[in-house]
């Protein structure tokens, strides 16, 4: 009979997700948030980050989450696939506030907190989350509840044409998001003033909002892990093990997301000629100028340059 050869340590999910972003931080000592749907029961927390340890300092617990809210007006104008957040992130700009009472009703901010209307949701516990489809593709079981119907009339059709009660929607999720998310920030800094936050989980791959940290909030530096949803989490338990668990004092410093592979100009010459895609070789200068006529004349470029990046939000090399 084989005998395992290793121990197994059980990492909580907004540890995890907060160790993801402070072992990889330049820093011994900054405040810790983490923001999502839901792990292990809990939705956000708010943390001591020092040395080799992550001190617990609050948590909010399901059924108040923001990323059910977010996920739940996702699905409601037609965005129902895993992950569809960051478009309704991109859709809101083009909407109004005109839900702005609905969304006030939708979600209270607390002085600790915050508390989601549970008459707008599904019961928690009656969908089983993530599921997969025949296609292989990651979706979500219906989170609202049949209140947003009789206030809004029937929910969007995926795919379909995007309306102005969609843009709407979108913009006062978003404007509310970032009340709130801005709101707990506030009340970290109030538990532990330190002028450093790492954050990680779901939510805080909400760029829009984390670019307004420094405005509305006292925070003057951030440290956001780039793979900030569920697919940092493995990194995170393997940085806490190896950093707090085991004591290890040395520290890996991310200093940037680019860590795929990259290619040559000769590598991408080959491709395109293989695959018979004609193509123009410019200078720097010709470049830049090409690119900037492109843009002024409302076309949409792809730029592809340097390293592969890690994560979702990957818009810097891509």
């Amino acid at each position: 009979k084989s005998t395992l050869k290793f121990k197994q340590h059980n990492i909580e999910h907004h540890i995890a997700h907060i160790a993801s972003s402070y072992f990889i931080s330049p820093w011994k000592k900054c405040a810790g948030f983490s923001v999502d749907g839901s792990g292990d029961f809990v939705t956000a927390m708010f943390t001591k980050c020092e040395g080799n340890e992550i001190k617990v300092l609050k948590k909010i617990f399901v059924p108040n989450s923001l990323g059910s809210l977010y996920t739940m007006v996702c699905e409601f104008i037609g965005y129902t696939k895993y992950g569809d957040e960051g478009k309704i992130m991109g859709l809101a700009p083009y909407g109004t506030n005109t839900y702005k009472k609905l969304f006030d009703d939708l979600v209270k901010i607390q002085k600790n907190g915050f508390k989601l209307n549970n008459k707008y949701f599904n019961k928690f516990g009656t969908n089983q989350g993530v599921q997969i489809n025949e296609k292989g593709e990651a979706y979500i079981d219906k989170h609202f509840s049949d209140e947003m119907i009789q206030i809004l009339g029937k929910p969007t059709i995926p795919y379909s044409e995007i309306t102005k009660r969609d843009m709407d929607l979108a913009y006062g999720l978003q404007n509310k998001f970032e009340e709130v998310y801005l709101h707990l920030l506030n009340e970290l800094y109030k538990i532990f003033p330190e002028k450093k936050v790492c954050i990680a989980g779901g939510g805080a791959l909400n760029s829009v909002a984390n670019g307004k940290i420094f405005d509305q909030t006292k925070f003057e530096e951030t440290c956001i892990q780039p793979a900030a949803g569920d697919d940092g989490l493995s990194l995170g338990a393997a940085l806490y093990v190896y950093n707090s668990v085991l004591g290890n004092e040395k520290r890996y410093v991310m200093k940037g997301s680019y860590l795929g592979p990259d290619y040559s100009d000769e590598e991408i010459k080959v491709a395109l000629e293989t695959k018979g895609i004609p193509f123009t070789k410019f200078n720097k200068k010709d470049l830049i100028d090409s690119t900037v006529n492109e843009i002024a004349s409302d076309n949409v470029v792809g730029w592809f340059q340097g390293k592969m990046e890690w994560g979702p939000r990957a818009l810097g090399n891509r």
